[in-house]
Parts: C-alpha cells; sequence; structure tokens
C-alpha cells in the first residue's frame, strides 16, 4: 500500500460518485414519479463521495500518509485500498444499469423508464446496499484518520 494510491483511488472513486450523481439528479427530474430507492441512493452516493473526498484530503497531508505506511495501519489500508477497487466496480455497475435505463424510448419516454426502472429494481437495490456498506467502510477509516 502507497499513499498514492489511496489518493489516486479516492480521486477516481469521487469523480465516478459525481457522475451518478449528476446521472441520477436528470433522471429523477425527468421522471413524473421515481422510487424511493433512487432517491435514497442518490443521497448514499453523496455521502459515499464526501467520505472519499475527506479520505482523499487527509491522505494528500504528508505526515498522515507516512504513519499510515507502518504496522497494522498498513495492513487497514491495503484492505481499504482494495474495498475502493471494489467501490469502483460496484460503481461502475450501477452506471451501466442506469445508462440501460435512460436509453431512449421516444415519445413514451418516461413510461418506458418506469418500466425499466421496475425492470432493473432488484438490481439498484442490490448495488445501493452495496454502496452503504462501502459508505461505512469508509467512514470507519476515515474516524481512524482522525484518531
Amino acid at each position: 500500500m502507497d499513499p498514492l494510491s489511496i489518493v489516486v483511488a479516492s480521486g477516481a472513486l469521487v469523480k465516478l460518485c459525481t457522475k451518478l450523481s449528476k446521472l441520477l439528479y436528470t433522471f429523477i427530474n425527468g421522471a413524473r414519479h421515481v422510487n424511493k430507492t433512487v432517491q435514497a441512493l442518490q443521497s448514499e452516493i453523496d455521502a459515499l463521495s464526501c467520505v472519499l473526498a475527506s479520505i482523499n484530503t487527509s491522505f494528500k497531508d504528508h505526515a498522515y500518509a507516512l504513519k499510515a505506511t507502518t504496522g497494522h495501519e498498513r495492513r487497514h489500508w491495503e484492505c481499504v485500498e482494495k474495498s475502493m477497487n471494489d467501490c469502483y466496480r460496484t460503481l461502475e455497475s450501477l452506471k451501466n444499469v442506469l445508462e440501460k435505463v435512460k436509453k431512449d424510448g421516444g415519445f413514451f419516454l418516461r413510461p418506458i423508464k418506469q418500466v425499466k426502472l421496475k425492470m432493473n429494481s432488484a438490481e439498484i437495490i442490490t448495488l445501493k446496499q452495496q454502496i452503504q456498506s462501502y459508505k461505512e467502510t469508509m467512514n470507519l477509516s476515515l474516524q481512524i484518520i482522525s484518531l
């Protein structure tokens, strides 16, 4: 684990979270009746982005980065880096699902989006739960930085 890899991974995740949040915002505003799960999903992604941005900022602090590369903390941050990679794959999966739902439906755009959303709702709920888990893991790691 190299502190620079944590900075790069968290920065990439923040960018992906921002893309997804914008995509969800557009979807929510374009649909007449949006499932509460989709709105909650946007909130989870925004919260995850904030935690990741804080980790990114903390690891840019050279003093903490040096301390984090020794002993037990090194192992912890290696696991966090792996979680960040897993989180990235989960967010990419969500992006793919949302893009599939978003595809143009012509005159019946809103009704088709609603049907596509319902067809993919189980997968979206699973991805939301995974994102929630990543957020909690990253938040706990952020608290370790504060100690």
